[in-house]
């Protein structure tokens, strides 16, 4: 886990948030650390501010001279906070500590009570004289990596959990008609959840369904409708900000349609939008989503200070949102695209979102260079003190669900293709590349498997991965062994132009190394989770199995079979519910690899052993058969196992030609019930 220093900065002064205007005169008080009070002054009047601010709202930056005025307003504003900034000796002792000691970010929280300093642009500001990356953007040197975040005073650091089972809702309104890149946004959210979205029998739009809900054409009652209805973790909203003017005061909202007057708007504020995104969470339980982003025009954007109206993003956050983030100037279209490419697979994962904001900030500044959407985001996090704990553990959870979703997929398709018997799988182009497809999703989740593990241990989840991957390699392997004999007789597949198909991709023996490869490296998995938990019997037989399998025997081999029996018939004795089912399902197998351990001999007391055995095994078999109407998905995996044998396990010497198989295997199969993919018949 990548550390992250937190510097809170606090900045207030006396009386109600609202009401004041900025004036050099007036004194604030800053509050950093474990240093005394400080006080500070802003060096410009309210109105002379509002005046830049105009100038950062893009104007005619079509023409050389709008794009030169605007950039010498962005430097003047930028080097105006560096001052106020710089005002502050507690923040520069803080962040000059952090940069003698460095860490990988630095999370500056900023803490923020009136209005009129909530409408300064911190984020735009450069690092001041003194401070770390001095007259650079503070939020982009690199010399003391940081991330400005900021939270209302009043939310403080409530009990938040990250969410266990993310769901998003995607809100798109566009009532003038005016273009909005929603199918862009779509896409890319879609995208995001791919590791995530399992195979279902009513198709893609149903899987998909699960994890994301689109609401077109959206009305602020159609919002509080599916928020009443679902639980949603995160809140993706992507419509136009519009000015909302109460009294002489003037606001931002978020143009909504209208929900009874077709083809007219609605400008909805924050009040009214906290009250749709939090709707039903109390009867639930809940406290609505924990992330709600705004893909609009000044989300941020505080306006009038003279009444107690505040921005969008500081009331969502203020009715509980525990992270919302915002554009406080007007946000590109092809910015909001970064927005939710670069937010919301990091979020998923589970990574830190303190990086994953900095890392957004950065890829605006990169791929938007003639915007400044990289100053206009607005963050506010309250993050609980145990996030380090609870990413931890979601980015493992997220991890194994993505593996899951890969077996799923390679289990459905080996399903589909049938036994391995080297004529049932039609050779052509579109099996080979639904194959490849697997084999990547099976890859990258085992690549994720691996980071977390540095974390957190899952040697069986990533040697299941590793077995699965070489499973799905081999069957490329005999695949392209079918299309071989194929083509020898004549018959080969041809391309999609009728062409003669040429295989151009890694040749079969390089998918045999490959293969093999990954069974080693499930075998020395499985030996790791035997280490860290020697009463790991499940463990056991999986290394003995793959130890017959690679041809690399240990010499301890009966003595670890009879550890493993004899634990597993331990458990057995003690075992409630799935445990039975695993219990059993270990059982089965090292009776069964008896027959491969037992040496060749052909004494009578050979024979009465291996009959010990067979009956041992069918006896498990058919224990494990009548959990059926329990435990369909383990007697399935077990099944699935007992396949390998005659299908797979014979293949894998150096040459991928035959070697042996086990007795007994056809007759545990038909034992037990066959049932499909997820455990049903």
């Amino acid at each position: 886990m990548r550390e992250v220093r937190t510097v809170t900065l606090e900045l207030l002064r006396s009386g109600a948030a609202h009401g004041r205007l900025l004036s050099p005169d007036t004194g604030y008080l800053a509050l950093c650390g474990n240093h005394p009070p400080e006080t500070f002054h802003v060096p410009l009047e309210h109105r002379t501010f509002l005046a830049n601010l105009g100038h950062l709202r893009y104007g005619d930056r079509a023409t050389p001279a709008g794009r030169e005025a605007r950039e010498a307003h962005l430097g003047e504003t930028s080097r105006l906070l560096a001052r106020v900034l710089g005002e502050i000796p507690g923040l520069l002792a803080e962040l000059s500590s952090h940069s003698r000691e460095p860490a990988p970010l630095v999370h500056l929280q900023l803490v923020l009570s009136s209005h009129e300093l909530s409408m300064l642009p911190f984020e735009l500001s450069e690092a001041p004289n003194g401070f770390p990356g001095a007259g650079q953007p503070l939020v982009l040197q690199s010399q003391l990596p940081l991330v400005i975040t900021r939270q209302v005073r009043r939310v403080g650091n409530r009990p938040f959990r990250w969410p266990r089972e993310p769901r998003i809702l995607f809100v798109a309104a566009n009532p003038d008609g005016s273009t909005v890149p929603a199918d862009a946004h779509r896409l890319l959210l879609e995208r995001t959840l791919e590791p995530w979205i399992g195979h279902h029998p009513r198709g893609r739009a149903a899987a998909l369904a699960e994890h994301l809900t689109v609401l077109e054409s959206a009305s602020v009652d159609s919002l509080e409708a599916a928020c009443a209805d679902t639980a949603y973790s995160h809140v993706h909203i992507l419509a136009h900000g519009r000015e909302l003017r109460v009294g002489g005061a003037v606001h931002y909202g978020l143009d909504f349609h209208h929900p009874t007057k077709s083809g007219q708007g609605e400008v909805v504020d924050g009040e009214r939008l906290a009250l749709a995104l939090t709707s039903g969470a109390e009867e639930r339980g809940d406290r609505g989503p924990a992330v709600v982003t705004l893909a609009s025009c000044d989300g941020g954007n505080v306006g009038s200070v003279v009444d107690g109206t505040a921005s969008l993003a500081h009331a969502l956050h203020q009715a509980g949102v525990p992270m919302v983030v915002a554009s406080q100037f007007p946000l590109s279209k092809g910015g909001s695209k970064v927005l939710v490419e670069e937010l919301y697979g990091p979020l998923l994962w589970g990574e830190d979102p303190r990086f994953a904001l900095r890392r957004l900030r950065q890829q605006l500044r990169l791929h938007r260079p003639t915007t400044h959407d990289w100053a206009s985001l607005v963050i506010y996090t309250t993050l609980p003190d145990d996030l380090d704990d609870q990413l931890r553990r979601h980015r493992v959870r997220q991890a194994q669900r993505a593996v899951d979703v890969a077996h799923d997929w390679a289990d459905q398709l080996l399903v589909s293709l049938g036994p391995d018997d080297g004529e049932s799988s039609t050779p052509s182009v579109e099996l080979e590349e639904r194959l490849k497809a697997v084999l990547r999703r099976l890859q990258k989740g085992q690549e994720r498997l691996k980071t977390v593990a540095q974390e957190t241990p899952i040697w069986g989840r990533m040697a299941s991965a590793a077995k699965r991957e070489a499973q799905v390699l081999f069957r490329v392997c005999r695949l392209l062994d079918c299309r071989a004999q194929a083509s020898v007789r004549g018959d080969g597949s041809r391309g999609p132009d009728g062409e003669d198909f040429v295989h151009d991709g890694p040749s079969r023996v390089e998918y045999v190394q490959e293969s093999r490869k990954a069974l080693v490296e499930a075998r020395d998995y499985y030996h790791q989770a035997f280490r860290s938990d020697f009463g790991a019997s499940w463990a056991v037989g999986q290394l003995l199995c793959l130890d017959e399998v690679l041809g690399r025997r240990s010499t301890n081999a009966l003595d670890l079979w009879t550890t493993a029996r004899t634990t597993a018939e331990i458990d057995l004795a003690s075992a409630r519910g799935r445990s039975v089912a695993w219990a059993r399902s270990t059982l089965l197998e090292l009776h069964l690899l008896a027959f491969a351990l037992w040496q060749p001999t052909g004494s009578r007391t050979r024979r009465a052993k291996l009959a010990e055995h067979r009956d041992q095994a069918l006896l498990h078999a058919r224990e494990l058969a009548d959990l059926m109407a329990d435990h369909a998905l383990d007697i399935y995996t077990t099944r699935r196992q007992l396949l390998r044998y005659p299908s797979w396990f014979v293949h894998v010497d150096e040459s991928g030609t035959l070697v042996r198989t086990l007795p007994l295997v056809e007759e545990l199969v038909a034992v037990l019930p066959d049932c499909g993919p997820g455990g049903k018949r």
